[in-house]
């Protein structure tokens, strides 16, 4: 493999939040600007909202080019405005709906940032993997869903 950055995690992010931001039955919940990069703290918070974070990529045999990680989708809720935790369960089933569609790994493949020469990606396949936890504290409900990935920073037919 060519020297390169090896952003595994970024380009992943990226390429499902473009699709997140379309899904109507999230954004019609959260809205599209209210789709976060969870742990990104240059900006303020608005509730009810979701969050992507892509975590523990690790390659997959020897420099085979191929890493296999988890995405993690989340639900977040203010406490005092969903006490039943309704909207919190709607989101996550929304993003549950998402994750196990037909076709998930071709649609990540085609968004325009996987198909950018930069952020190029790859996705082999990606499904719902364990259980939902929940990370809530005092005033903020979360919920999230892990989907294993298995994916590649390039495009390109061979490895």
């Amino acid at each position: 493999m060519p020297d390169v950055i090896i952003d595994i995690e970024q380009r992943l992010e990226k390429a499902v939040r473009e699709l997140l931001i379309a899904y109507t039955n999230l954004t019609d919940l959260v809205t599209a600007a209210r789709v976060y990069y969870a742990r990104d703290t240059s900006h303020a918070v608005d509730y009810p909202c979701s969050t992507i974070q892509a975590i523990s990529f690790a390659e997959i045999g020897m420099r085979t080019g191929w890493y296999k990680g988890a995405l993690q989708l989340a639900g977040l809720t203010y406490r005092e405005d969903d006490k039943s935790r309704a909207v919190l369960k709607t989101i996550l089933g929304a993003l549950r709906g998402w994750g196990q569609q037909t076709g998930l790994a071709a649609s990540i493949n085609a968004t325009g940032s996987a198909k950018a020469t930069a952020t190029a990606l790859s996705v082999a396949d990606i499904w719902l993997e364990g259980p939902s936890v929940d990370e809530s504290d005092e005033s903020v409900q979360e919920e999230f869903i892990t989907l294993a990935t298995v994916c590649r920073p390039s495009q390109t037919t061979t490895t």
